[in-house]
Protein backbone atom coordinates (compact mmCIF):
# COMPACT_ATOMS: atom_id res chain seq x y z
CA UNK A 1 0.00 0.00 0.00
CA UNK A 2 1.24 3.30 -1.37
CA UNK A 3 1.29 6.59 1.13
CA UNK A 4 -1.49 7.46 -1.09
CA UNK A 5 -3.34 4.67 -0.47
CA UNK A 6 -2.91 5.37 3.77
CA UNK A 7 -3.79 9.00 3.11
CA UNK A 8 -7.20 7.70 1.49
CA UNK A 9 -7.61 4.77 3.74
CA UNK A 10 -7.57 7.09 6.90
CA UNK A 11 -10.23 9.80 4.71
CA UNK A 12 -12.66 6.31 4.26
CA UNK A 13 -12.44 5.48 8.02
CA UNK A 14 -13.17 8.97 8.80
CA UNK A 15 -16.48 8.70 6.98
CA UNK A 16 -17.08 5.94 8.91
CA UNK A 17 -16.67 7.57 11.82
CA UNK A 18 -13.16 5.43 12.92
CA UNK A 19 -11.56 8.51 13.38
CA UNK A 20 -14.05 10.69 15.90
CA UNK A 21 -12.70 11.29 19.49
CA UNK A 22 -13.87 10.14 22.63
CA UNK A 23 -15.46 13.33 24.60
CA UNK A 24 -13.47 14.29 27.56
CA UNK A 25 -15.98 16.66 29.40
CA UNK A 26 -14.74 19.66 27.98
CA UNK A 27 -16.19 20.26 24.93
CA UNK A 28 -14.50 23.81 24.13
CA UNK A 29 -10.77 21.86 24.21
CA UNK A 30 -12.89 18.92 22.64
CA UNK A 31 -13.42 21.46 19.74
CA UNK A 32 -9.80 22.06 19.31
CA UNK A 33 -8.17 18.85 19.94
CA UNK A 34 -11.12 16.36 18.22
CA UNK A 35 -11.10 14.99 21.88
CA UNK A 36 -9.60 12.21 23.53
CA UNK A 37 -7.40 10.57 20.41
CA UNK A 38 -5.37 7.26 19.65
CA UNK A 39 -1.52 8.03 18.45
CA UNK A 40 -1.69 11.57 20.55
CA UNK A 41 1.06 12.34 22.75
CA UNK A 42 0.37 15.05 24.84
CA UNK A 43 2.05 17.36 27.33
CA UNK A 44 0.60 19.06 30.21
CA UNK A 45 2.63 21.83 32.12
CA UNK A 46 2.30 24.27 34.97
CA UNK A 47 3.20 25.73 38.50
CA UNK A 48 3.42 23.24 41.03
CA UNK A 49 -0.59 22.84 42.71
CA UNK A 50 -2.17 24.35 39.70
CA UNK A 51 -4.28 21.26 39.09
CA UNK A 52 -2.15 19.21 36.21
CA UNK A 53 -3.27 15.72 37.86
CA UNK A 54 -6.96 16.89 38.27
CA UNK A 55 -7.05 18.11 35.06
CA UNK A 56 -5.95 14.76 33.54
CA UNK A 57 -7.74 12.48 35.96
CA UNK A 58 -10.97 13.99 34.78
CA UNK A 59 -10.53 14.46 31.15
CA UNK A 60 -8.48 11.65 29.81
CA UNK A 61 -9.11 9.48 32.58
CA UNK A 62 -12.74 9.34 34.66
CA UNK A 63 -14.55 11.02 31.63
CA UNK A 64 -13.32 8.52 29.57
CA UNK A 65 -14.05 5.53 31.90
CA UNK A 66 -17.63 7.06 32.84
CA UNK A 67 -19.00 7.69 29.56
CA UNK A 68 -17.82 4.87 27.28
CA UNK A 69 -17.78 1.53 29.79
CA UNK A 70 -17.87 -0.80 26.57
CA UNK A 71 -14.83 0.44 24.61
CA UNK A 72 -11.43 -1.36 24.82
CA UNK A 73 -9.14 1.16 26.81
CA UNK A 74 -6.34 0.23 29.45
CA UNK A 75 -4.65 2.87 31.04
CA UNK A 76 -0.85 2.51 31.54
CA UNK A 77 -0.57 4.93 35.07
CA UNK A 78 2.63 6.09 36.59
CA UNK A 79 1.68 7.95 39.01
CA UNK A 80 4.82 9.35 40.63
CA UNK A 81 3.37 11.47 43.04
CA UNK A 82 0.65 9.45 44.65
CA UNK A 83 -0.44 6.09 45.69
CA UNK A 84 -2.63 3.94 44.24
CA UNK A 85 -5.42 4.14 46.13
CA UNK A 86 -5.47 7.79 46.29
CA UNK A 87 -5.79 7.76 42.79
CA UNK A 88 -8.60 5.17 43.13
CA UNK A 89 -10.14 7.46 46.07
CA UNK A 90 -9.61 10.66 43.65
CA UNK A 91 -12.04 8.73 40.98
CA UNK A 92 -14.36 7.44 43.88
CA UNK A 93 -15.01 11.06 44.44
CA UNK A 94 -15.54 12.37 40.75
CA UNK A 95 -18.02 9.04 40.29
CA UNK A 96 -19.73 10.32 43.52
CA UNK A 97 -20.04 13.66 42.96
CA UNK A 98 -21.08 13.19 39.23
CA UNK A 99 -23.80 10.53 40.10
CA UNK A 100 -25.11 12.23 43.38
CA UNK A 101 -24.29 15.55 43.40
CA UNK A 102 -22.17 15.10 46.50
CA UNK A 103 -19.04 16.87 47.49
CA UNK A 104 -16.05 14.55 49.07
CA UNK A 105 -13.04 15.12 49.91
CA UNK A 106 -9.87 12.77 50.03
CA UNK A 107 -9.85 14.06 53.96
CA UNK A 108 -13.11 13.42 54.48
CA UNK A 109 -13.29 9.95 52.56
CA UNK A 110 -10.32 8.56 54.99
CA UNK A 111 -11.68 9.92 58.24
CA UNK A 112 -8.55 12.36 58.82
CA UNK A 113 -10.21 15.24 60.58
CA UNK A 114 -13.66 13.10 62.36
CA UNK A 115 -14.98 10.15 61.14
CA UNK A 116 -16.71 9.85 58.33
CA UNK A 117 -20.88 10.00 58.60
CA UNK A 118 -23.19 7.20 57.54
CA UNK A 119 -24.58 9.54 54.94
CA UNK A 120 -21.19 10.01 53.46
CA UNK A 121 -20.83 5.96 53.90
CA UNK A 122 -24.11 5.04 52.28
CA UNK A 123 -22.79 6.99 48.76
CA UNK A 124 -19.68 5.34 48.99
CA UNK A 125 -20.60 2.04 49.44
CA UNK A 126 -23.07 2.22 46.73
CA UNK A 127 -20.45 3.51 44.08
CA UNK A 128 -17.85 0.57 44.62
CA UNK A 129 -19.98 -1.22 41.78
CA UNK A 130 -18.44 0.97 39.56
CA UNK A 131 -15.36 1.17 40.91
CA UNK A 132 -14.87 -2.53 40.82
CA UNK A 133 -16.48 -2.39 37.00
CA UNK A 134 -13.19 0.01 35.95
CA UNK A 135 -10.56 -1.13 37.77
CA UNK A 136 -9.42 -4.10 35.24
CA UNK A 137 -9.17 -1.48 32.71
CA UNK A 138 -6.06 0.59 35.20
CA UNK A 139 -2.93 -0.88 35.32
CA UNK A 140 -1.73 1.47 37.93
CA UNK A 141 2.83 2.12 38.85
CA UNK A 142 3.33 3.67 42.01
CA UNK A 143 7.21 3.31 42.58
CA UNK A 144 10.09 4.73 41.49
CA UNK A 145 10.53 5.80 37.30
CA UNK A 146 13.25 6.28 34.90
CA UNK A 147 13.13 6.09 31.55
CA UNK A 148 14.64 2.48 31.66
CA UNK A 149 11.80 0.84 33.61
CA UNK A 150 9.61 2.78 31.88
CA UNK A 151 10.44 1.52 28.33
CA UNK A 152 11.03 -2.29 30.10
CA UNK A 153 7.37 -2.03 31.42
CA UNK A 154 5.76 -0.54 28.16
CA UNK A 155 7.55 -3.29 25.70
CA UNK A 156 6.30 -5.89 28.01
CA UNK A 157 3.06 -5.11 28.51
CA UNK A 158 2.48 -4.08 24.82
CA UNK A 159 3.61 -7.93 24.03
CA UNK A 160 0.43 -8.72 25.77
CA UNK A 161 -2.13 -6.78 23.70
CA UNK A 162 0.28 -7.52 20.16
CA UNK A 163 2.90 -8.62 18.48
CA UNK A 164 6.54 -7.23 17.63
CA UNK A 165 7.38 -8.31 14.05
CA UNK A 166 10.89 -8.08 11.97
CA UNK A 167 9.79 -7.47 8.58
CA UNK A 168 11.87 -6.66 5.07
CA UNK A 169 13.89 -9.52 6.22
CA UNK A 170 14.92 -7.97 9.67
CA UNK A 171 15.40 -4.48 8.58
CA UNK A 172 12.16 -3.09 10.24
CA UNK A 173 10.45 -4.11 13.28
CA UNK A 174 6.54 -3.11 13.21
CA UNK A 175 3.98 -3.71 15.51
CA UNK A 176 0.68 -5.52 15.34
CA UNK A 177 -2.12 -5.49 18.03
CA UNK A 178 -4.25 -7.86 18.56
CA UNK A 179 -7.04 -5.32 18.52
CA UNK A 180 -6.61 -2.36 15.80
CA UNK A 181 -9.59 -1.02 18.30
CA UNK A 182 -7.76 -1.39 21.72
CA UNK A 183 -6.90 2.20 23.10
CA UNK A 184 -3.81 2.10 25.90
CA UNK A 185 -3.42 5.35 27.54
CA UNK A 186 -0.37 6.26 28.96
CA UNK A 187 -0.27 8.44 31.61
CA UNK A 188 3.42 9.67 33.27
CA UNK A 189 2.64 11.74 36.40
CA UNK A 190 4.84 13.71 36.63
CA UNK A 191 7.68 14.06 34.71
CA UNK A 192 9.69 16.21 37.30
CA UNK A 193 9.64 12.60 39.63
CA UNK A 194 11.62 10.88 37.10
CA UNK A 195 14.30 9.21 39.37
CA UNK A 196 17.80 9.38 36.85
CA UNK A 197 20.02 6.82 36.23
CA UNK A 198 23.04 6.01 34.18
CA UNK A 199 24.64 9.19 34.90
CA UNK A 200 21.99 11.28 33.03
CA UNK A 201 20.84 14.67 34.20
CA UNK A 202 17.27 15.26 35.77
CA UNK A 203 16.35 16.67 32.29
CA UNK A 204 18.47 13.96 30.31
CA UNK A 205 16.03 11.77 32.14
CA UNK A 206 12.89 13.35 31.19
CA UNK A 207 14.13 13.87 27.16
CA UNK A 208 14.95 10.06 27.23
CA UNK A 209 11.53 8.92 28.78
CA UNK A 210 10.05 11.68 26.21
CA UNK A 211 11.76 9.56 23.57
CA UNK A 212 10.95 6.58 24.25
CA UNK A 213 7.06 7.97 24.52
CA UNK A 214 7.18 9.53 20.16
CA UNK A 215 8.74 6.09 19.99
CA UNK A 216 5.60 3.57 21.39
CA UNK A 217 3.29 6.28 19.51
CA UNK A 218 4.98 5.89 16.24
CA UNK A 219 5.09 2.35 16.08
CA UNK A 220 2.12 1.41 18.30
CA UNK A 221 -0.29 4.15 17.95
Amino acid sequence: MSIVDELYSEIDNGREGRNLGLKTGLPKLDWYTGGFQKGVYKLIFGHSGSGKSSFVIYSDLYRILRDYPDRDIVYVYFSLEMSSKVLLAKLLNLYIYDTYGIEISYMTLMSVREKLSDKYYKYIQESRVWLNSIIHKLIIFDKQLSSNTFYGNMKELLKQWGTFQDIDEGRRNIYIPSNPDKIINVIIDHAGLLTPVDGRTKKQEIDQTSRYCVYFREKCG
